[in-house]
């Protein structure tokens, strides 16, 4: 991995063992590039490739989470346009990853949990009621529109798709990030999924 060829890598690789392969560290550094995040703090970082490997280790295709991340990374342009001069640096990282969540919900048939995301990704940071709450605030936000326009949808994705090579390198470990439970929490769906699958 060539770290001046990551995005905000400087920032990613003090972090790079939480990501579950190398491929991720290109993905998150190009996510906040088409979101348009300047800043983040390293607990924001650390979410995210751990929000990353969750998706991993749920067993959604890279092709798949490409598509999770392009409309993540819309979303958040969107959002931040609105309210990002009232949302704190140490906020990025869980504004994204619940947009990533509100993604997941609409680009994939099958979906996890909101309590299953709770447990593994927020449980430290809030209750799930106010993650709930999170959630339909920031659709509210989005004013309920999730579909991406073609071009716009086929540029991010590109994007995203050209920073997966074919020997991505799976890495150690870090401590505490144990998602081993995570394949079998594919069924059933989120409770917010419903109303995310708004167009």
């Amino acid at each position: 991995l060539v770290w001046e060829d990551v995005g905000h890598g400087h920032k990613i690789r003090p972090y790079a063992h939480y990501a579950h392969c190398t491929d991720d560290l290109r993905l998150l550094g190009r996510l906040f590039e088409l979101a348009g995040t300047e800043d983040m703090s390293g607990d924001s970082v650390k979410l995210l490739l751990r929000t990353i490997k969750f998706l991993r280790l749920c067993d959604y295709s890279a092709e798949d989470i490409c598509s999770v991340l392009a409309h993540t990374s819309s979303y958040f342009y969107r959002v931040f346009t609105l309210c990002g001069n009232h949302m704190d640096v140490r906020e990025v990282g869980n504004v994204v990853a619940t947009l990533i969540f509100l993604a997941h919900c609409f680009v994939q048939d099958e979906t996890c949990p909101l309590h299953i995301w709770h447990q593994y990704l927020f449980r430290k940071y809030c209750p799930l009621k106010t993650l709930n709450a999170a959630v339909i605030r920031l659709m509210e936000l989005l004013h309920f529109k999730l579909r991406l326009e073609d071009n716009d949808l086929d540029r991010r994705y590109r994007a995203l798709l050209g920073e997966l090579s074919q020997r991505s390198s799976l890495l150690p470990v870090a401590p505490g990030c144990s998602l081993a439970a995570c394949p079998a929490l594919r069924r059933g769906s989120a409770e917010p999924a419903a109303a995310a699958s708004a167009q």
